[in-house]
């Protein structure tokens, strides 16, 4: 498996060595919306891919890298891993695009737990949090770029993203949730970032997109009134480590929702 480029609240590191079994290697175009980090795509590698996220900033990060990956090693190379250099990068309003993308690589492997947060004005504002660890790979950075090669990379909603599949076609939704809490509290939650009409939206585009012939994964909360969303859809729980919490005795065992378009393939991912 290839590492994903970033590290990501949410993301599906520790489940894409899974997830990546009922990816077909051949057949179709693989899609993934909510991209994020990429787990899964760097994990299964999909021969035909279009990736896509709402967050400008990350897509144009994907961009830079896949179209110069040197100059990003060279700019990357020129920071310090410390508090004040951390700070300082996080200060600056870049202008160069690859420049841009370099700070927003730093800033994501130096910060508290890979989280991304921005304040009112759309300013990054989470606080350092690396204390030794490693910043960028060389070897590994290119190795990205290179995967990224081929795939068709978008900024923009869900529904307008999946819009031309066909049938054959693969497509992973991975959305912002919440692993825990009542109803209402995931409403409350997600209301900023992906209302409950977005949950209610994504699931009838799933099964709009099941109907046309293509295979659907979904990962979402694992709460009833996110299944009664995917009629039709087999579905099993996984559960994980959360490490968010900034308390480590607050941190503890969540369950999560897996979803599927086919039986067979929720079957493969039961006995791996």
């Amino acid at each position: 498996m290839l590492k994903p480029l970033l590290r990501w609240a949410g993301g599906k590191r520790w489940l894409a060595n899974k997830l990546r079994l009922i990816v077909p290697d051949a057949v179709g175009t693989y899609y993934e919306p909510f991209l994020g980090g990429g787990s899964l795509f760097f994990a299964a590698l999909p021969k035909a891919a279009v990736l896509s996220d709402l967050n400008l900033q990350l897509m144009e990060t994907y961009e830079a890298l896949r179209s110069e990956p040197n100059q990003i090693i060279s700019v990357l190379g020129q920071w310090r891993n410390d508090e004040e250099t951390y700070y300082q990068v996080r200060g600056e309003v870049f202008i160069d695009t690859l420049v841009r993308a370099a700070q927003f690589i730093y800033l994501n492997k130096t910060c508290w737990n890979g989280l991304y947060r921005v304040n009112s004005s759309g300013r990054f504002n989470v606080p350092f949090g690396n204390h030794g660890r490693q910043v960028f790979d060389e070897s590994h950075l290119l190795e990205v770029a290179d995967a990224l090669k081929d795939a068709t990379l978008k900024c923009g909603d869900f529904g307008d993203v999946v819009r031309n599949t066909k049938e054959g076609d693969f497509v992973y939704f991975d959305p912002p949730y919440v692993t825990n809490g009542s109803e209402a509290g995931f409403k409350q939650y997600t209301e900023q970032r992906f209302s409950w009409d977005d949950q209610k939206r994504l699931g009838d585009t799933a099964v709009e997109l099941a109907n046309r012939g293509c295979s659907v994964l979904v990962s979402n909360a694992n709460h009833e009134p996110i299944v009664s969303l995917y009629p039709g859809f087999s579905r099993m729980v996984v559960s994980r480590h959360s490490i968010l919490a900034a308390d480590p005795r607050a941190r503890r065992v969540t369950d999560e929702l897996v979803l599927c378009s086919s039986s067979d393939l929720i079957a493969t991912l039961r006995s791996s």
